[in-house]
């Protein structure tokens, strides 16, 4: 998939199922990235959801922002993809690092 620029990231995900879904984003531990969840988005897509699997910064096709990786970095990111902007409700899944990762601030209260 081609990446989405947002927050100062350039991530690279996939964007699975109809557009008009709720919202499923996939999160992958460390050290592995979105293709750990290759085999998890059939199910859900083919009830109508849409999911994103992104590969967070530094793993995967998304590279590294030189400096300094603020802790809210990565769900900032999160807000960035296709699914994310301007969504009231998200199902949040994911494994290690990425089960940790929680949307600060605006995004905290819309995921479930």
């Amino acid at each position: 998939m081609n990446p989405r620029f947002g927050n100062g990231a350039r991530l690279f995900f996939d964007d699975l199922g109809p557009r008009t879904g709720a919202p499923v984003f996939l999160i992958h531990g460390h050290p592995p990235h979105r293709a750990m969840w290759a085999p998890q988005p059939a199910a859900p897509t083919a009830a109508g959801y849409r999911v994103n699997a992104p590969d967070l910064r530094g793993y995967g096709e998304s590279p590294v922002i030189p400096g300094k990786a603020p802790r809210a970095g990565p769900a900032d990111d999160l807000a960035a993809l296709p699914a994310g902007p301007k969504i009231e409700r998200v199902i949040v899944d994911g494994v290690s690092m990425g089960g940790g990762q929680r949307w600060r601030n605006d995004c905290a209260t819309r995921v479930r």
